[in-house]
């Protein structure tokens, strides 16, 4: 029982040390925020017997400009063309002033071509007929060359399907380029420049929305 009674002895002492400390962090915390607020307001620091003199919030200067919370992302620089579109005589549809509403990278392999760009599953689609049948379609990519004189000639070679960004280079020839201009004979050339470009549909009179991608310089290279 002795042992007991000094054990809890013990417990009830270590309790009472344990509330002395938090109430010494207490008030230490709370002089620290009084005398911030006075920091704040901009006055003497008073005396203990001057403590009903402190300012309240009411009295906090109002010029005080706080940090934003966070930084906002800067406005993405827009797209632009690596070839002057008024420079380039339109074989198909003048896309040219169309909206520029994606960007656009050029894989070039083996056998086929990518125009990898972000609306092939965006831009609408629609049912166009020929030959083979219905098929539903949402744009066209383009090829730009550069005639004898240094005029730029564009000209579409195929059809996308939805979600399509690939085709054989081997249809960008003269049976499938539109007429005209250095398209009469051409042939892709190994280490020749020539201009890309993806619109919606602007082979023949099928439209749904007038936009396209930026135009961008590619080596030819395989």
């Amino acid at each position: 029982m002795h042992e007991m009674k000094q054990h809890q002895d013990e417990l009830t002492r270590e309790a009472r040390k344990q509330a002395m400390i938090a109430l010494t962090m207490i008030g230490a915390i709370t002089i620290a925020i009084m005398f911030l607020c006075i920091s704040l307001a901009g006055c003497n620091t008073p005396g203990l017997g001057d403590l009903d003199e402190i300012p309240v919030w009411d009295s906090i200067p109002t010029n005080i400009v706080l940090p934003p919370l966070y930084e906002p992302e800067p406005d993405p620089e827009p797209l632009a063309d690596d070839i002057d579109p008024a420079t380039i005589r339109w074989h198909d549809a003048d896309v040219g002033s169309w909206p520029i509403t994606t960007d656009l990278s050029v894989q070039i392999g083996r056998r086929n071509i990518t125009y990898r760009h972000e609306k092939a599953a965006e831009w609408p689609a629609k049912a166009i007929s020929d030959t083979a049948g219905s098929k539903s379609l949402y744009g066209n990519p383009w090829i730009v060359v550069r005639d004898s004189r240094g005029q730029w000639h564009a000209s579409t070679w195929e059809w996308f399907r939805a979600g399509q960004d690939t085709k054989p280079h081997s249809k960008i020839e003269p049976g499938h380029l539109k007429s005209g201009g250095p398209f009469r004979e051409f042939r892709l050339v190994d280490g020749e420049t020539y201009g890309f470009l993806v619109s919606t549909l602007a082979r023949g009179p099928s439209r749904t929305v007038d936009e396209r991608s930026r135009i961008v310089l590619a080596r030819w290279g395989q």
